[in-house]
């Protein structure tokens, strides 16, 4: 039985589905690499070929292009956080210098009424101080 599973697996049925299997997802991959680089002014990505097949675990090591495709997505997608934070940060120093500019002018005009009111209050002063 342990020989006919082993067979099943290794030389049987399984093992040529398996087989055309992947050759069609390989011919498919290529087509669609072909594709991608025929058919420049679409501006596909560069991934466009991987995009058709499911992402997760492998059985044996990545390949020199799929590291590539990776890299690039990753960089592409690091880029964009970049663009955004750069969005963000140049927000909140606007909306800083804004607050700044308005606790300054807060402060400006605080200023001016105690220096009015401290005016007035030696004006009344003097005013007292010449009745005496």
């Amino acid at each position: 039985m342990q020989n006919a599973n082993r067979s099943f697996r290794l030389t049987g049925s399984r093992k040529k589905f398996i087989d055309d299997f992947n050759a069609l997802r390989a011919s498919s991959y290529g087509f669609l690499k072909e594709y991608l680089h025929s058919h420049p002014e679409m501006n596909l990505p560069a991934d466009f070929a991987s995009q058709f097949f499911r992402k997760g675990r492998r059985n044996g090591p990545a390949t020199v292009d799929d590291l590539d495709v990776e890299i690039a997505t990753v960089e592409k997608d690091l880029a964009s956080l970049r663009d955004q934070r750069s969005a963000v940060f140049a927000k909140q120093e606007a909306e800083a210098k804004v607050k700044a500019e308005s606790d300054m002018k807060v402060k400006e005009r605080l200023i001016a009424m105690a220096k009015s009111a401290a005016d007035e209050a030696m004006k009344r002063l003097q005013a007292l101080q010449s009745k005496i």
